[in-house]
C-alpha cells in the first residue's frame, strides 16, 4: 500500500456537490463518513450543523490529518469496518462521496455499511455520471482517455449512470427519494473554454446550469447525488 494520497479540499460553492450533501443533512445529526480522507467533508458538518462524525479511511497519513479534525477516525478499508468498529453503533447519515466507483464491489460494500444506518436514517453517495453528454460525444468520435481527476479517472473502477446508481441502492433495500446532481457541462472543453469563461463568475448563470442539470441528469449531471432512506 502506497502512502501517497490526493486531498480533497471542501469546496463551499453552493451547487458543488460537497454543498448539495450538506444541504441533505439536518443538524446534531450521527455521521459515518465513508472514505473521509483528511476529514474536510467532516470537518464541515461539524462547524455547519454541529454534527458528530466518525469518519472511515484506509490511508494512514490521511486518517492521521482526519484525527485532528473528526470526532473519531476508523483507519481501515470499507469492507474491514466490521472487524474494528461494531455493528451495534447507529448513525443518522451514512455519507460514501465519492467511494464506492473506487471499489471492485460497490453493492457488497452498501450491503455491508447498512447495519450501521439506523432505521429511518438516510445513506447518502455521490457518483460520477458516466453517461454526461461530454463523455457521450467522446465516445461518438472513438475516444473513451482515462484522466487524472474526473469521471474517467484511472481511479474508478466502476461506472455508473442514473439507472444503475439507482438500483445500487434499491438492490440494499434502500427507498430512493432523492436525486441531486453537480453540474457538469463543464465537462466538455469548448464548453468550458467558451461559456464558462464568459458567464461563470456570475452566480446567477452557476444557478441556471445547476437547474439545467438537475433537470437533465441523465445528460447533463457531474456528479450523481443520491438519498436513499432506510425502512
Amino acid at each position: 500500500m502506497t502512502n501517497s494520497f490526493y486531498v480533497s479540499p471542501f469546496n463551499p460553492a453552493p451547487f458543488d456537490a460537497h454543498m448539495r450533501i450538506v444541504s441533505h443533512i439536518k443538524p446534531g445529526s450521527r455521521v459515518l463518513d465513508i472514505g473521509c480522507n483528511t476529514g474536510e467533508l467532516g470537518e464541515q458538518l461539524k462547524k455547519r450543523l454541529d454534527c458528530y462524525v466518525v469518519g472511515v479511511e484506509m490511508m494512514p497519513p490521511a486518517a492521521e490529518f482526519a484525527k485532528t479534525r473528526l470526532d473519531e477516525v476508523i483507519c481501515c478499508g470499507v469492507m474491514e469496518l466490521p472487524e474494528q468498529y461494531p455493528r451495534s453503533t447507529k448513525f443518522d447519515y451514512i455519507l460514501a462521496a465519492d467511494v464506492l466507483e473506487h471499489l471492485p464491489d460497490p453493492q457488497g460494500a452498501v450491503n455491508l455499511l447498512l447495519p450501521y444506518l439506523r432505521g429511518g436514517g438516510t445513506f447518502i453517495a455521490s457518483l460520477p455520471n458516466v453517461a454526461n453528454y461530454a463523455i457521450r460525444l467522446s465516445l461518438l468520435a472513438g475516444r473513451f482517455d482515462y484522466d487524472t481527476n474526473s469521471t474517467l479517472s484511472s481511479g474508478h473502477l466502476r461506472f455508473f449512470t442514473l439507472r444503475s446508481a439507482k438500483s445500487l441502492l434499491q438492490n440494499a433495500g434502500l427507498v430512493v427519494e432523492t436525486v441531486d446532481v453537480s453540474p457538469g457541462l463543464f465537462l466538455w472543453k469548448p464548453y468550458h473554454a467558451i461559456v464558462e469563461r464568459l458567464f461563470g463568475r456570475w452566480s446567477w448563470y452557476r444557478h441556471q446550469e445547476y437547474l439545467m442539470s438537475w433537470a437533465w441528469k441523465t445528460m447533463f449531471a457531474f456528479q450523481l447525488i443520491l438519498v436513499g432512506r432506510k425502512p
